[in-house]
């Protein structure tokens, strides 16, 4: 954001309406965020309606923080220069006004500046039975212990019925290498809150497979999508290019509508542009074993194609990536390997949970996936959930990352 975009400044201070904004550092999105903030709590009749989440307790902090001190200037009146300090400036004294109107005290407790595992925890609190957390269980940041000790008396149960007979499959996988297999099932648990509500910790093997392949579907026709755009306007030449080479081959015609059902068509437009190595394909690579015979025509605009194609390595990624998205199909061995594993992280969580109980901590993914069963599906909330609709009146999300990659509370 720059001073060229002042329009898209104002509409974001404008409380009726929602926004996200994504702007490199040293743009002035956590002026823009205070400015809001100032706009929505003028707003409301309690302070505590207007819900603010960051991913640190730094941030929620310094956020109050600058909320207070734009505050405490107003208040004294303190001289301001530039404009969009006299933004924020009559934000400020706005809510003043609306604050001594309704006696409100503002101070950092009054301020509703959380982060999202507080945000979370404080919800399965609320519904303990209904989250699945029980008693009074503490996050600790570091859980890597506790995925380890789940791992190890999970494996243990290798040859022991139908979940051991899984274990023995899956460590086949890996030729035995229990260590392999540990380090993959630890990393499993780190993610967890990538597949835990999908999986989830009662579902039968069948299920979970067809939750797995459902999102498997979803998730490669959005990176079959997000390739076509990047071709943009040269993905039809480049379907009918290859077309024809196939058909030099007596191979059928590739169909490059972006979707999950014309996978293995990505896959032969990949393998075209890709070498073995998934390196892209220099003009010397492209001969008649790919269906391009030498001095012909179709070679000499495939190669035109090809070599502006070479300079994005972002595209090149993603064409990679294509060739190894599991084809969901009995017989085929990343499907396979993947149909294995969902049937055994139902047990695998499950052993977590033991340990979770018996040391008395869990880790904040838990805690995120108890909030959300605690609030519900958006088509059955529960009462918390509904509760909570009342409640906030808004609520803000400070992100993570700046679009320049460095680290940023807005």
């Amino acid at each position: 954001m720059t001073a060229a975009d002042q329009s898209a400044r104002d509409q974001a201070i404008d409380p009726t309406r929602s926004f996200c904004i994504s702007a490199p550092a040293g743009s002035g999105k956590t002026e823009l965020l205070t400015q809001r903030l100032l706009a929505l709590l003028a707003r409301v009749q309690r302070p505590e309606q207007v819900l603010a989440i960051t991913f640190t307790r730094k941030a929620a902090s310094e956020m109050a923080q600058r909320v207070l001190e734009k505050l405490e200037q107003a208040r004294i009146e303190a001289p301001v220069t530039a404009p969009h300090e006299r933004v924020t400036r009559q934000l400020a004294q706005a809510l003043l006004t609306h604050a001594a109107d309704l006696g409100w005290r503002l101070d950092e407790k009054s301020l509703n500046l959380r982060t999202i595992d507080s945000f979370c925890h404080e919800l399965t609190r609320q519904m303990p039975i209904l989250s699945g957390i029980g008693g009074a269980a503490e996050p600790v940041d570091d859980a890597q212990p506790l995925y380890e000790e789940a791992v190890r008396s999970f494996l243990l149960q290798a040859g022991n019925g139908p979940i051991g007979e899984g274990i023995g499959r899956l460590l086949l996988q890996f030729d035995n290498r229990w260590s392999k297999v540990s380090d993959l099932l630890v990393a499993l648990l780190q993610r967890r809150g990538d597949w835990g509500s999908v999986v989830g910790q009662h579902h039968e093997p069948s299920a979970a497979e067809f939750a797995i392949r459902r999102t498997l579907q979803e998730i490669t026709s959005q990176h079959l999508v997000g390739i076509a755009e990047s071709l943009g306007s040269q993905l039809g030449l480049l379907e009918q290019l290859v077309s024809n080479a196939r058909e030099n081959l007596d191979k059928p015609a590739v169909n490059l509508v972006p979707a999950e059902s014309n996978l293995a068509d990505w896959r032969e437009l990949a393998c075209t542009l890709l070498t073995k190595e998934n390196e892209w394909r220099k003009p010397g690579g492209v001969n008649k074993n790919l269906g391009f015979p030498a001095g012909s025509e179709l070679k000499a605009q495939f190669v035109s194609m090809l070599e502006p194609l070479s300079c994005d390595e972002s595209l090149r990624d993603a064409l990679v990536e294509t060739l190894f998205i599991p084809s969901h199909k009995p017989g085929d061995a990343a499907w396979d390997l993947v149909v294995l594993i969902s049937s055994l992280l139902p047990a695998l969580q499950a052993h977590l949970l033991v340990v979770f109980q018996e040391s008395g901590v869990v880790d904040h993914t838990h805690i995120t996936l108890a909030a959300l069963q605690a609030l519900g599906p958006d088509d059955q909330p529960t009462r918390l959930a509904e509760r909570l609709d009342y409640q906030i009146e808004h609520s803000l999300v400070v992100v993570l990352h700046d679009t320049s990659g460095s680290p940023a509370m807005l």
